[in-house]
């Protein structure tokens, strides 16, 4: 009861529910919430200064947060920029993967998937920017691991689409799906960063010049007998 009691009083504004466990789910919630201020924070400021223009003492400022607070949550600036994107990029991936119908060829389905991130990065360039530029070779960080993960499972989506393209016999079978996934995965991320130096990127227009690009490396994959029909 004591405990009870000291819980109350520490937390007066809601207390928790009685007992450690409830102290260990009032912690949690105040990191999950310390958390989403300093990425609202951190966007917030990135989107209207810039990168290099914002210091963390302005995002602890602004996220109401101490500025040793930061680094429980995130090892600098750059790792920040991972902090925001990582769960945005995971969602984005999952709505991606459902672009591409079965009917499509390989480039069309290839465009179709890799078109979400471009109507997504069309809305937000500034920030999307930063984050390709920021993490174009990412280290070893507290959330460079969950960036990995995201360009894993990109490239996992897209060997799919080639097994897939494979058993209908529409591309060469002794294609390496692994070594082809990765080079379909250059392409977009190439094409994608020289698309965003536009002042305002058009998401049709790098999504239509996408599509060359993928049609043009696919008709060098296809089975040869499709290719002498094209001759």
């Amino acid at each position: 009861m004591k405990q009870d009691r000291q819980l109350a009083d520490r937390f007066p504004d809601g207390a928790p529910p009685a007992g450690a466990d409830g102290e260990i789910r009032y912690r949690e919630q105040n990191k999950r919430d310390k958390r989403r201020r300093i990425q609202s924070a951190a966007r917030a400021l990135f989107s209207k200064a810039g990168f290099e223009n914002t210091t963390l003492r302005e995002i602890a400022r602004k996220a109401g947060v101490a500025l040793g607070t930061i680094s429980l949550y995130a090892d600098d600036k750059r790792d920040l920029v991972l902090l925001i994107f990582s769960e945005e990029i995971a969602a984005l991936i999952e709505r991606a993967a459902k672009a591409p119908r079965k009917s499509q060829s390989l480039a069309d389905q290839l465009t179709a998937f890799f078109g979400e991130f471009y109507k997504e990065y069309a809305r937000e360039p500034t920030l999307y920017r930063m984050l390709l530029r920021e993490n174009l070779f990412y280290g070893r960080s507290t959330h460079s691991a969950a960036f990995k993960e995201n360009v894993r499972r990109i490239i996992d989506c897209i060997e799919a689409l080639i097994v897939a393209q494979q058993k209908a016999g529409r591309m060469a079978a002794g294609v390496d799906p692994a070594l082809v996934g990765r080079h379909f995965f250059f392409v977009f991320f190439a094409a994608v960063r020289w698309w965003i130096t536009d002042d305002k990127p058009v998401a049709k227009d790098g999504i239509a010049d996408l599509r060359r690009l993928f049609r043009l490396t696919v008709s060098g994959v296809a089975p040869q007998r499709a290719r002498r029909s094209r001759a």
